[in-house]
């Protein structure tokens, strides 16, 4: 695939991810840094978005189709992905929060898609 310009990625992100995930989630730039299949390491400016989330099927499939709609749309070469089951997350609010089972991970997005979710049941 190509660089990814910044008007392209936010459109990605207005069509594809909030959608699926409208209760929010924080974007911000990284340096990154892959080996390609030809074995050629890439270095490029990359997203990271990060979601916490309820651990669903329904949030597993919808992480699974961005995924797949970045490398399509993009013509990327690959996605790695990570599963953390150790992550805590906390919101302090004005009121008690309610302890559902959650997810907090995070998708870097590059030249080259790289996505990573971490799990945890309960905060």
């Amino acid at each position: 695939g190509q660089e990814v310009s910044e008007s392209e990625f936010q459109t990605f992100v207005d069509s594809v991810i909030t959608p699926r995930f409208p209760n929010g989630l924080t974007i911000f730039d990284a340096s990154g840094q892959f080996q390609d299949s030809t074995g050629i390491i890439i270095e490029e400016s990359s997203k990271v978005i990060s979601f916490i989330f309820e651990d669903t099927l329904d949030n597993e499939t919808s992480i699974n189709q961005i995924i797949e709609a970045y490398l399509q749309q993009f013509s990327q070469e690959s996605v790695l992905t990570i599963v953390d089951e150790d992550i805590r997350v906390r919101f302090v609010e004005s009121e008690p929060v309610p302890e559902p089972s959650s997810v907090t991970g995070a998708l870097l997005f590059s030249t080259l898609i790289v996505a990573c979710r971490f799990k945890k049941k309960g905060l």
